[in-house]
Formats: structure tokens, sequence, C-alpha cells
């Protein structure tokens, strides 16, 4: 596949981008999102094509569309998004700098809006960890969910959820009592 070398108006790096996807290209001016949001020169936000604008486009969904599917635990539990951040420009501006590809945006108080003081990057693992449904446990001065006890401890979530939920031992022995290795009978 040919490539063709293509110089960045904001820095004059040169860059390659591949011959077959050169008519989506052939209006792009910077080496990188970065450096297309540091000129300023656009009349709109310039970044309808990028991953970040479908994080974005993902919470407008969430907040403001009733039709969308998990609405009900964004918009209609109150979720919204600041007025800055309905522009997706003063959310790429923001939010841009400390971005990473594969990380998704996540809401530190999860009943708290999109700002910019309350939100984050964080790995898909990360983000499962931080969500209402979570069940915390303190032990020892620590409060953490019981997928982190889990690895901490070294024992399954199913073993700890079923001594605290189903055989109702306290939190202590949950996550202290070493697992017993269950040993089958053979029948003749």
């Amino acid at each position: 596949m040919e490539n063709t070398m293509k110089v960045c108006e904001m820095c004059s790096k040169t860059y390659k981008r591949p011959h077959s996807s050169l008519k989506q290209w052939e209006a792009r001016r910077f080496c990188s999102l970065k450096c297309s949001s540091l000129t300023g020169k656009t009349t709109t936000h310039g970044v309808s094509q990028t991953p970040i604008y479908h994080i974005w486009s993902g919470m407008m969904k969430r907040c403001y569309d009733k039709k969308c599917p998990v609405y009900k635990w964004y918009g209609g539990r109150g979720i919204s998004i600041s007025e800055e951040w309905k522009n997706p420009a003063n959310f790429v501006k923001d939010m841009l700098p400390t971005y990473g590809i594969g990380l998704q945006i996540d809401r530190t108080d999860n009943n708290g809006n999109y700002e910019k003081g309350n939100c984050r990057w964080v790995t898909a693992s990360e983000n499962m960890r931080n969500r209402r449904t979570n069940r915390l446990i303190t032990f020892r001065g620590e409060t953490k969910t019981l997928t982190e006890w889990s690895e901490i401890t070294g024992i399954k979530v199913g073993t700890i959820w079923a001594r605290l939920n189903v055989f109702k031992h306290p939190i202590e022995k949950a996550l202290t009592m070493r697992p017993q290795r269950r040993q089958y009978l053979e029948t003749l």
C-alpha cells in the first residue's frame, strides 16, 4: 500500500497517511488531534471523526436522548453535562491532554454530572469498579469493592460473596479464611 507524506501545519512534523484512506484525510492539515485543536482555525469543532468525539457523543445520548437504552441510569437520574461541555470543542480542550486510546470517561462521583472536576479517563476494568451497584466492603480501615478484595486475598469473588450472603460470615472471616478444597468420594 502506497503512503502519502504530509507536513503538519501546526508543528511541521511529517506524517504518513495510507493512500487508500487519502480521501477522508484530504482536508486534514494536522498530524494529530492535539495539533488541530491548538489552531483554533476551524469553524466547527473539527473532531467529529475521532474517538474522543464518539465518547462525547455517547455522554450526550446517555444524558439527553430518552430513546437511549441507558438513559434511565443517566439523564433519567438527573445526570447532565456542564454547559461548557455541551460544545465538543470545549470537552476536547479539557480532556484531550490526559486522553489515551482505549480509555473510557469516568465520573469520580457517580451521582455527579459530566463536568471538568468530576471526570477522568480510566481503563474498562477501572470503570467497572466505579459503579453504583458495586458492593463496597470495609476491612481493616480500607474500603474496596468485592472484586478488589478478591484480587488482594486470592479468594474467588463467588466464594467471598457466598461467605457474606449465604453463610453470613463476618467480613474478617470471609476475607481471611483460606478456601477449602472439595474432596470428592469415589463411589464403588
